[in-house]
């Protein structure tokens, strides 16, 4: 099959400062076609496609504030939505499956920060109201989904960063949430900081954060209802110790070693088919996942413009239910960015390596490691006009992404040699 991976999008962008107030907003659409026959679809339908919208607009101010008060005011409003054609096959004839999502979310702000003696105190609430959220499908049969669940998530934090001496501070806050799908919850963090010289910083850092289940894992599969299937928050319990440096004026280093212990983890799965059922996908709770790892990154930067970075991570990732690693979960990645001066003031090179190492698939099998490379040129016409050409995996390497439970490919091959040619006018 040839021609059935089309992918365009298209957006347009804009903002405006005026003193301590930014208004800014946008709007992307992206249509992609599905070539991987995912979720028992017909392998290779042209009508198989997807299509994602967004638009938001956002409105802030950044200053002072009452008394010695000083922080950020922000509220803003987001649109989203996804409709999916999917083609099946029942009896030798096609059915076109519609599905989708479209939501409407307001969202507000406030940031205040002041500092008295030894102490920089912050203070803080959000507000994200979902005033409309919406899941539906249907066939040629008939309608087969149709939930719509509003929700409204309200956060109140507090941080307090205390100078215990010039070359040590304490950092200790804590966020206290509500979520009107699962109710209240507490958030601490605090963070220990060794100042040994300037520029550099020994930071040990420990922190609690929680994540509810979004309306698509608790509502789109029918398995979840018709099994009586219900998901809990995921929790993640998070310590680190990051060193960073700055040698010179050229060079900066960091580093760190981290562990994550995720308790509740939601997880996809099948159902295996039988006599008694076709089988289907649900979301689970998988219980404990940890995750240990260390990563290390060199940034070199010149007053001409010629910035250089190489970066390595090494991360071990638990599957709960067997002990031994994730899927798709690779031990080794690196990268290594360059970016030069062509010219003309505002005219780069810029180019890019990434390497992943093996990665485990969802059927017990390994997907090999890839390095690829990017190419971007890009060259100021006026000072209002820019345009960029790129070449994507330049080298035109084979590589593939292990596929997820709804995919019939154990491994889904990626993208060879790319061109793409873009152009940015400022206003």
């Amino acid at each position: 099959m040839t021609d059935a991976d089309d992918d365009s999008s298209a957006g347009v962008s804009a903002s405006a400062t005026l003193g301590p107030l930014r208004i800014s907003g946008a709007f992307i659409d992206r249509t992609k076609q599905i070539p991987t026959a995912s979720f028992l679809t017909i392998f290779g339908a042209p009508r198989a496609q997807t299509e994602d919208r967004r638009g938001y607009v956002d409105a802030s101010y950044t200053g002072p504030f009452t008394g010695a008060w000083t922080g950020v005011a922000r509220a803003g409003i987001d649109f989203n939505s996804y409709a999916g054609a999917y083609a099946y096959s029942e009896a030798d004839a096609s059915v076109l499956q519609i599905d989708g999502a479209d939501s409407v979310q307001m969202s507000g702000e406030l940031t205040l920060n002041r500092r008295a003696r030894q102490h920089m105190f912050t203070l803080g609430g959000d507000v994200r109201g979902s005033l409309h959220n919406h899941q539906f499908a249907s066939d040629d049969y008939g309608d087969l989904l149709d939930e719509s669940h509003p929700s409204s998530v309200l956060g109140l934090y507090a941080q307090d960063e205390i100078t215990i001496q010039p070359w040590l501070l304490l950092n200790a806050g804590v966020r206290l949430g509500y979520d009107s799908g699962f109710g209240a919850n507490v958030a601490p963090r605090a963070g220990l900081v060794f100042l040994p010289r300037p520029g550099s910083s020994l930071k040990l850092l420990h922190g609690r954060a929680f994540r509810a289940p979004n309306s698509y894992e608790r509502y789109y599969y029918s398995t979840m209802e018709d099994y009586g299937f219900t998901l809990k928050p995921e929790t993640i319990m998070t310590t680190e110790l990051v060193w960073e440096s700055t040698m010179g004026s050229h060079l900066r280093t960091a580093m760190s070693a981290f562990h994550y212990d995720v308790d509740q983890l939601i997880e996809q799965r099948t159902i295996a088919a039988s006599e008694a059922t076709d089988g289907g996908l649900y979301f689970v709770n998988a219980g404990r996942t940890t995750a240990n790892g260390a990563d290390a990154e060199l940034e070199a930067f010149w007053a001409s413009g010629i910035a250089a970075s190489v970066g390595y991570a090494y991360v071990h990732a638990k599957d709960p239910s067997t002990g031994g690693s994730l899927s798709n979960s690779p031990r080794h990645m690196t990268n290594a960015r360059f970016l030069a001066p062509l010219g003309s003031v505002g005219s780069t090179l810029a180019l890019e390596a990434r390497g992943v190492s093996e990665r485990l698939s969802i059927d017990g099998g390994t997907v090999p490691g890839f390095v690829t490379g990017n190419v971007t040129v890009t060259r100021a016409m006026t000072t209002r006009l820019d345009l960029g050409v790129s070449v994507h995996n330049i080298f035109n390497t084979g590589y593939a992404d292990p596929g997820a439970e709804e995919h019939v490919q154990r491994a889904i091959p990626q993208d060879g040699r790319t061109f793409r040619v873009r152009a940015r006018v400022r206003f």
